[in-house]
């Protein structure tokens, strides 16, 4: 078996597939990081109103493994306070001002109000390859071998998974912690000409943080997911 550390290298593999003249092929693999069962039990103080912020409740994003991009909806939260339903935030300032202390239900989630608290499943992050894309060759040539995704067969994508977590501002984002987690070896498998089996990870808890008394925490997964691609200009 052999092992890769980058999807890139798996284009060696996509080999040719016959198609009617003006076709346009691809072998695309998709990885995506996904999280869910979120929660902040600890001391997080940075969105507490000493500024033009308004306290306490911030939206988060993750950049991890899967992208740098930030956004509302990667580690969704649970007060909606303006916008699609889908944006939530947390409270972001938990122990340095006694009004955001718990229990309290305005800036708490139940039972107890004293911890925050959402399950939703997210994508925090994805990446695609498209790999080997060529124009086919014309219908009098002799059709090369139909191989496709089968070529990955028993190849390994590894993933160092961790997720970075910044409560979002106009002006500046705040680092909150970075949660690290285990990193899977994900072997393809089932690959025909179309695709490969899906992968789908065990949801997994971190291993640790580099600020616990944050007390943020939420299980992740990886998903993995193949597709050929075939578009007929003539």
């Amino acid at each position: 078996m052999k092992y890769v550390s980058a999807l890139i290298l798996l284009g060696l593999l996509c080999a040719d597939i016959a198609s009617p003249q003006g076709a346009q092929e691809a072998c695309e693999v998709k990885v995506v990081g996904q999280n869910r069962n979120r929660l902040i039990d600890g001391a997080v103080n940075v969105e507490c109103g000493y500024d033009i912020h308004s306290a306490p409740f911030g939206n988060w994003g993750v950049s991890s493994n899967y992208g740098d991009e930030k956004d509302t909806d990667q580690f969704r939260g649970w007060k909606h306070l303006d916008g699609p339903s889908t944006k939530r935030q947390w409270n972001s300032c938990t122990t340095w001002v006694p009004e955001y202390h718990p229990p309290s239900a305005d800036y708490y989630t139940s039972p107890t109000y004293s911890d925050q608290r959402r399950s939703d499943r997210v994508d925090h992050g994805s990446y695609r390859v498209r790999l080997n894309v060529r124009r086919c060759p014309r219908l009098n040539l002799s059709f090369g071998p139909r191989v496709g995704f089968s070529g990955l067969n028993g190849h390994t994508i590894i993933e160092n998974n961790y997720m970075s977590l910044y409560e979002l501002d106009w002006d500046g984002n705040d680092f909150v912690t970075t949660l690290y987690y285990p990193s899977p070896s994900l072997t393809l498998s089932g690959c025909t000409l179309n695709n490969c089996s899906k992968i789908e990870t065990d949801w997994e808890d971190p291993t640790s943080s580099t600020d616990p008394v944050t007390g943020v925490t939420a299980e992740m997964r990886v998903v993995v997911t193949s597709r050929f691609q075939a578009r007929c200009s003539d």
